[in-house]
């Protein structure tokens, strides 16, 4: 199946979703929960830089959802619109807050580069830096930054 069929099949296969959410079908919410989770906890631990402030961001973002079944599109996809729900909690977590953006605990133990110490180090002083820059951004252009980078969308 090429790319292009497949990506179709997906938005049919999400249009009606979005109508089995829209009349409640109990398993509807869960299947979408299933599909779309892992993806937004990811985009959220990366905005939050803490597991358990992206659980609760995740966890509001399908609130949100459960609360808006009525006016959801099922001509519209439905992973931007939780994406955009996802980054506004993020975004208000963040502002409440008032925290900077701390990466992956994991990113700063992994070793990159390989076994050669030099572009080991060489690549800890890079992500240090994008790190930094992350950190120095505003909530809204690091949301977008995030989203454009680790998710594709523009």
């Amino acid at each position: 199946m090429s790319e292009r069929s497949s990506s179709r099949t997906e938005e049919v296969d999400q249009r009606a979703l979005v109508e089995r959410c829209r009349r409640t079908e109990p398993d509807a919410f869960r299947e979408v929960y299933q599909h779309f989770a892992p993806e937004l906890f990811l985009f959220l631990r990366r905005l939050l830089g803490e597991r358990a402030a992206a659980e609760d961001a995740l966890q509001e973002t399908f609130v949100r959802l459960h609360g808006a079944r009525e006016p959801l599109d099922p001509a519209r996809p439905l992973r931007p619109y939780l994406l955009r729900i996802a980054r506004n909690v993020g975004i208000g977590q963040l502002r409440r807050q008032r925290k900077l953006i701390r990466l992956d605990d994991e990113l700063a133990r992994r070793q990159p580069g390989g076994a050669d110490p030099t572009r080991a180090c060489e690549a800890r002083e890079k992500q240090e830096l994008v790190r930094e820059a992350l950190a120095a951004l505003d909530p809204e252009p690091r949301s977008a930054l995030l989203l454009r980078h680790h998710h594709g969308l523009s």
